[in-house]
C-alpha cells in the first residue's frame, strides 16, 4: 500500500457520534488529536459529509478544528463523484488518499468511481496513527496544510473570477524563485519525481527505498554537463512551496531535460511553460499523458516574475544583483554560470559550441583580439572551409553594455588545449579542430595530415594544408596582451572572476607539476596583477576529493557549485552583506 498523504473524513457516526442533523452529536476528542497530529506529519485533512455547511462550519470552529480541513465537501450530493472532484482539486492521486467511512455503501460507491483510492470504517481509527501508511514526515509548523489552504483560497478566487484566465494571473502577483541545492533538497525532489504524475512530462521514476533513491539522484548530477533545479511558488494566497523541478544535461542546441516535474498545485499557473523557456526550450520528449505541453503553448507567460536572488540564500539576506553576467570559457563556465541566471537582467555567454559534429573553441583567447581586430575579407572564405561561420568573429564581448553593474565569469584553458592556425594570405590566427568522430591522429599539425587520414573531414584538411600554416600554441606575450584587452573592457562597477586551470597531476591529488596549464595560469596572473576588479579563483580549491575529477578539464557538478557559491559569498562579504554560506566543510579557498 502507498504512503497517504491525504485523509478524507465522514462525520457523522464517524468523527464524531451522532447526527448533525438530528438534534445532537458528541465530539470525539481522540478523533481531533488525529487530525492535529496527522497535520503535524505533514498528512492533510478534508471532508466528505452529507449535511449542511454552515452547521458544520459551526460546530468544528467551536472546537478550533475547522481550519485543519481543506477542501471540504458537504452536501447531500452522492459521495463518489464528489470525492474524485476533491481529490482532482487537491492534485493528488487516489492512491495516496484514504477515506474513511462509517457507512459500507459510501465506500463502496467510492471505489466504484476511484478503484485505487484506499478506504477503512470508522473502527480503523482508534489505531490509525499506528499505521504505517501514516507516518508522513515531520512538519511542526504545519506547512504542508497552509500550503493546501492557500491553494484551496486561490482555486475559489479563479473560479469566480472572469473568464479571461489570464487577467487572474497578472493580478495573482506569482513569484518563483529557484534553488540549486541538491542536498538541501533531496527528499523533496525524490518526492517530485516520483509522486508527481500529471504535470511530470519525463517519468523517469527512482526507488521507493529513499535512501537507494538518494544515490540514484545523485548519480545522474555527478557530471559537469548536469544541472539540478527546484522551484518554489508563491503568489498572493501564500507560498505554494517547492513544487516542481528539473534536472537538464546542457549541451549542442540547448540541452536535454532528464526530469521536469511539477505538483499539481501550480496547474493553470503556466509556472512549466515559463520555466521551459527560462531555460532555453531544451529538448524535452514527454512520456505517457500530461495536462499541458510546454513546448507547443503559444503566447508570452508575462504574469510570472523570478525572484532575483542567490540560490541558497535565505529569503531576509539580500543577495547580489547584476545589471548583466558576461561569461567565457569552455564547459566548465556553462557549468558555473547556470546558477547565476537569477541574479541578472542579461547573459551574454562566448563559450565553446559544436558545429557539424566539430569543437568550435570560440572561448580561445584569440578571439579576444579579433573582436579588438576585424578579421579580413580574404580570409573569410577559407575560416568558412574550416568550420567557422562570420558571427563567431564578432563575439558577444562587442555587445555588452558599457557603464553598467557586471559580473563577469571566465576561464581560458582552451589555450592550453587548442593550438592555432596561421592564415597565410592575411595572418589571422584560428584553433581548428576535427571532428569528433574523426580518427585518432599522431600529429596536432594537420597540415601534417592527408584527406585520406580522416575520412569525413577531407575538404577541412585540404583547406588546411593550402591556406594555414600550424602556428602551435599561445605564446606568452601574445596570451597576456589579449587577457589585457579583454581586462580593459570590464565596467567601473564590475566583477571579473577568473577560473585559473587545474595544474595538479594527476588530477585531484593536490601534486602539482610544471605543465601548460602551470605555464597559462602564471600569464593569467601577470595579466590580472594590474586590474583591481579582476579575482583569481584556482579549481583546484574547489574539488574536495579524488573521486570528484573526471578528468584534467572537467569535475563533479558539485565542484562548479561551489565555485558559484563562493563568488556569491565573496560579493557578499566585500559589500557589507552576511553571506548564508559557510565553509565548515570546505577547504579555505583562495582568491
Amino acid at each position: 500500500m502507498e504512503a497517504i498523504r491525504l485523509v478524507i473524513w465522514d462525520l457523522d457516526e464517524t468523527f464524531w457520534s451522532g447526527t448533525l442533523t438530528e438534534g445532537g452529536i458528541i465530539h470525539r476528542p481522540h478523533a481531533h488529536q488525529i487530525v492535529i497530529e496527522l497535520a503535524r506529519r505533514g498528512i492533510i485533512s478534508s471532508i466528505c459529509s452529507k449535511n449542511d455547511l454552515a452547521n458544520v462550519r459551526k460546530q468544528l470552529r467551536l472546537v478550533d478544528l475547522w481550519d485543519f480541513f481543506v477542501f471540504p465537501s458537504i452536501d447531500w450530493q452522492p459521495k463518489g463523484a464528489r470525492i474524485a472532484a476533491q481529490i482532482a482539486a487537491i492534485g493528488l492521486r487516489p492512491a495516496s488518499v484514504l477515506f474513511i467511512d462509517d457507512n459500507p455503501a459510501n465506500l463502496a460507491e467510492a471505489l466504484a468511481h476511484l478503484p485505487d483510492l484506499q478506504t477503512a470504517p470508522d473502527s480503523f481509527i482508534d489505531g490509525m496513527l499506528d499505521d504505517p501508511r501514516l507516518t508522513g514526515k515531520p512538519d511542526p509548523e504545519l506547512r504542508r496544510l497552509l500550503q493546501y489552504r492557500t491553494l484551496q483560497e486561490r482555486q475559489a478566487d479563479a473560479a469566480s473570477a472572469p473568464a479571461d484566465s489570464t487577467d487572474f494571473l497578472r493580478a495573482s502577483g506569482i513569484v518563483v524563485r529557484l534553488e540549486h541545492d541538491l542536498d538541501r533538497h533531496i527528499d523533496r525532489a525524490v518526492e517530485l519525481i516520483n509522486r508527481t504524475n500529471q504535470l511530470n512530462f519525463t517519468k523517469h521514476r527512482l526507488s521507493e527505498d529513499l535512501p537507494t533513491a538518494r544515490g540514484q539522484l545523485r548519480k545522474m548530477l555527478w557530471g559537469y554537463d548536469r544541472h539540478f533545479g527546484i522551484i518554489q511558488v508563491a503568489d498572493k494566497y501564500g507560498d505554494h512551496g517547492y513544487c516542481g523541478l528539473y534536472v537538464l544535461q546542457h549541451g549542442a542546441g540547448g540541452g536535454r531535460l532528464l526530469h521536469f516535474c511539477f505538483s499539481c498545485r501550480i496547474l493553470n499557473m503556466g509556472v512549466e511553460t515559463w520555466l521551459f523557456r527560462h531555460l532555453g526550450c531544451p529538448e524535452l520528449s514527454i512520456r505517457g499523458e500530461v495536462l499541458s505541453d510546454p513546448s507547443t503553448a503559444q503566447g508570452p507567460v508575462d504574469w510570472i516574475t523570478l525572484e532575483r536572488a542567490d540560490s541558497f540564500a535565505s529569503r531576509e539576506e539580500a543577495a547580489p544583483a547584476f545589471d548583466y553576467i558576461y561569461a567565457r570559457g569552455g564547459c566548465e563556465l556553462q557549468a558555473v554560470t547556470h546558477y547565476f541566471r537569477n541574479m541578472a537582467a542579461q547573459e551574454f555567454l562566448d563559450v565553446n559550441l559544436v558545429r557539424d559534429d566539430r569543437p568550435i573553441r570560440l572561448d580561445h583567447s584569440i578571439f579576444i583580439r579579433h573582436a579588438e581586430h576585424p578579421v579580413p575579407g580574404p580570409a573569410m572564405a577559407d575560416l568558412q572551409a574550416v568550420g567557422f561561420k562570420p558571427d563567431d568573429f564578432r563575439p558577444q564581448l562587442l555587445r555588452l553594455p558599457g557603464a553598467a553593474r557586471a559580473l563577469w565569469v571566465l576561464s581560458f584553458w582552451a589555450d592550453a588545449a587548442n593550438p592555432l592556425y596561421r592564415h597565410i594570405e592575411t595572418g589571422v590566427q584560428v584553433p581548428v579542430r576535427l571532428r569528433r568522430t574523426a580518427p585518432k591522429t599522431p600529429s596536432h599539425n594537420l597540415a601534417q595530415l592527408s584527406p585520406q587520414d580522416v575520412p569525413g573531414d577531407e575538404a577541412l584538411i585540404e583547406t588546411a594544408r593550402r591556406a594555414f600554416r600550424f602556428a602551435g600554441g599561445t605564446q606568452e606575450a601574445a596570451f597576456i596582451e589579449n587577457l589585457e584587452m579583454l581586462f580593459r573592457r570590464l565596467p567601473p562597477d564590475g566583477r571579473a572572476f577568473v577560473l585559473l586551470a587545474n595544474e595538479a597531476n594527476p588530477p585531484g591529488s593536490g601534486q602539482r607539476t610544471e605543465n601548460q596549464f602551470t605555464r597559462l595560469n602564471r600569464w593569467t596572473r601577470q595579466a590580472a596583477a594590474a586590474f583591481p576588479g579582476v579575482t583569481l579563483l584556482d579549481i583546484a580549491d574547489f574539488i574536495l576529493k579524488p573521486e570528484e575529477v573526471e578528468n584534467v578539464l572537467h569535475f563533479h557538478r558539485e565542484v562548479y557549485f561551489r565555485v558559484f557559491r563562493h563568488i556569491v559569498a565573496a560579493i557578499n562579504a566585500e559589500e557589507g552583506k552576511p553571506s548564508f554560506f559557510e565553509k565548515k566543510d570546505q577547504k579555505t579557498f583562495a582568491s
